[in-house]
């Protein structure tokens, strides 16, 4: 009768490792529409030429660096039926590009419009998470919740300036920059229904949640191309690239939480977070390894016999 009872339960409190691959879509969450300077990190700025008012419009958008496709690859152990622990690695492998436009402003002088292209590259998250879920069945419902660990979150920034009809030759001018970021921790939540389709493998669909804002750091100036070019001849028949012609120390932007600086330092500013919070849908597979337990037709655990007085007789009799 112990023996039997022992099985009973291993089997009710079955524990396995386990692996899932997925795929899924984030859009923005609560994302935000300004960076720190005041700037739409995705929308427009119209200024009406000649109005005489100074009319200006603005279409705001909200942003986030995670927003679009993503890969993820979770390994996890379940300590029994209803309780598990995950480690998950989320990799972006298409971020939506976040567009501003300001038209009909002024550089240097000169009308101008401006487009700035944002986009994450490839950001990289680990997720480790506590696991719950229902139960064994054909027809599992789960949640997870834990922390998101920032990788590399890293963002290509392409300022363009195209200068407008009537002011000389139109130039278009694209400064490259790639924006570092300070580390900083997240928080996940997701809940989603497996359904079995053979001992060790199920499918999933899921609905995942991620609060994550990170403060910018660094902002390097990678290339400069004018009119597609990245470098000219001089007058002395020389090939020089455009960002050479950039001095050094304006090839870099620092920004710090403590900020100390003069009026006409424009290459030390206040540090803003970077919005990376999402709300994603995934889908994907699950197949364990290990002990399961075994399923009915009905999608249940496998139903024992009950121990009854023909199990205590053969019990007594040493069978």
């Amino acid at each position: 009768m112990s023996a039997y009872l022992v099985f009973i339960a291993s089997t009710a409190n079955a524990q396995s490792w386990y692996i899932s691959p997925g795929i899924g879509y984030a859009f923005p969450l609560a994302g935000q529409t300004l960076d720190g300077t005041g700037t739409p990190l995705s929308g427009s700025v119209n200024k009406y030429a000649g109005s005489t008012d100074t009319l200006v419009s603005y279409s705001l958008k909200r942003a986030s660096f995670t927003s679009g496709t993503h890969l993820s690859l979770a390994g996890g152990y379940m300590f029994n039926d209803n309780i598990g622990i995950e480690l998950g690695l989320n990799i972006g492998m298409g971020m939506k590009q976040l567009d501003f436009y300001d038209n009909n402003t002024v550089v240097s002088g000169i009308a101008a419009n401006v487009q700035v292209q944002q986009q994450a590259k490839s950001p990289v998250l680990l997720t480790p998470s506590l696991v719950l879920q229902t139960g064994v069945g054909k027809l599992n419902v789960y949640t997870k919740m834990g922390m998101v660990i920032p990788l590399s979150t890293n963002i290509r920034e392409d300022q363009i300036f195209s200068t407008l009809p009537g002011f000389g030759a139109i130039h278009t001018e694209d400064d490259q920059y790639q924006i570092k970021n300070f580390f900083s921790f997240g928080f996940s939540a997701s809940a989603g229904c497996m359904y079995k389709v053979s001992d060790k493998t199920s499918i999933f669909g899921e609905v995942n949640m991620l609060s994550m804002s990170i403060f910018i750091k660094e902002a390097d100036l990678t290339n400069v191309t004018v009119d597609g070019q990245n470098s000219f001849v001089n007058g002395a028949g020389q090939t020089v690239t455009y960002l050479s012609t950039v001095p050094q120390k304006q090839q870099k932007i620092y920004f710090s939480n403590n900020y100390t600086t003069t009026a006409a330092d424009q290459y030390h500013q206040p540090s803003y977070a970077q919005p990376f919070s999402n709300c994603s849908i995934s889908f994907g597979l699950k197949y364990s390894f290990g002990k399961n337990q075994p399923v009915n037709k009905k999608g249940n655990g496998q139903v024992h016999k009950k121990y009854d007085e023909e199990d205590h007789i053969n019990n007594v009799k040493g069978f």
